[in-house]
């Protein structure tokens, strides 16, 4: 009797230590991130896109209207960008967008072929762009999800921002008291988001 209990002892410690050491290979999987093999920007969102784009402060929508985004193929490398609003696109902006790197495909300049241009990011299958116009922050992000476009935009203004920070504090560890800088920390106000879910027409 004595032996069996030994014996099932012994199975469940092997059972239990292979379950672990499992549960720590596919932990350890999950955490690595996954190696994008070929950028799929922008060649995998060319197409002509439409959607409604929603404008929304706080939990009601204030606007809302048809919005277009043109991403076709052009010379050396760059590409249509071409935003539209409105019905008809009665608002239209044929904005170009080039690499500055066609080995890597993360760093564009948007062109609005009006003397402005814009650095745009990609990281994973995301498309940023960060600027600052007329005293508001604007931040944009594009992706790409299956058969879908999701575009948004953040707006705020510069002006307004909460200060806190810029301090020193005392933290008591086993060695005595430590004096941890604090840094100035400026948080903005993020009055305005806009929104559209695109399909391909």
């Amino acid at each position: 009797m004595i032996i069996r209990i030994f014996a099932l002892t012994l199975f469940l410690a092997i059972c239990t230590n292979t379950v672990d050491a499992q549960r720590r290979e596919q932990g350890t999987s999950i955490r690595q991130s996954p190696k994008i093999e070929k950028p799929s920007f922008p060649a995998a969102w060319v197409g002509e896109w439409h959607g409604t784009l929603s404008v929304e402060r706080g939990m009601k929508e204030v606007m809302s209207t048809p919005f277009n985004l043109s991403i076709q193929p052009l010379e050396n490398g760059c590409y249509t960008w071409g935003i539209s609003y409105g019905e008809g696109k009665s608002d239209n902006r044929p904005y170009t967008m080039c690499p500055t790197d066609t080995t890597t495909l993360v760093h564009w300049i948007i062109d609005e072929h009006n003397g402005i241009l814009l650095d745009g990011y990609v990281h994973g299958n995301v498309f940023f762009n960060r600027f600052e116009v007329m005293d508001n922050l604007l931040f944009t992000r594009d992706e790409l999800k299956g058969d879908t476009l999701y575009h948004e935009i953040i707006t705020g203004p510069l002006s307004g921002a909460t200060t806190t920070g810029d301090t020193v504090i005392s933290v008591e560890t086993v060695d005595g008291i430590r004096n941890d800088s604090i840094p100035l920390v400026n948080s903005f106000v993020l009055p305005t988001r806009q929104w559209a879910k695109l399909t391909r027409i």
